[in-house]
């Protein structure tokens, strides 16, 4: 995997789309399914990294995207359940 960069073109997952204001299509559970994988997939890189600075990086990120994943599931799949 490429050094970590943040740009309109990376990918997207429910919390994400959700604290940005974006319209969230229907399927809820494939999205937080989705976020589930990539965020497993973040933690199997940083597992095999060596380097401090894209660890700190990783780190970063997966903590920020598990605060937005669970925020979402708490205001919004939660609550509909």
């Amino acid at each position: 995997m490429g050094v970590m960069t943040s740009t309109a073109d990376d990918p997207i997952g429910l919390a994400g789309a959700l604290v940005a204001g974006k319209k969230v299509p229907p399927d809820v559970t494939g999205l937080l399914a989705e976020d589930h994988r990539t965020v497993l997939g973040w933690f199997r890189w940083y597992a095999q990294c060596t380097d401090a600075t894209i660890r700190r990086r990783l780190a970063r990120r997966i903590c920020g995207a598990l605060r937005a994943h669970m925020t979402a599931e708490e205001q919004y799949l939660y609550r509909a359940v």
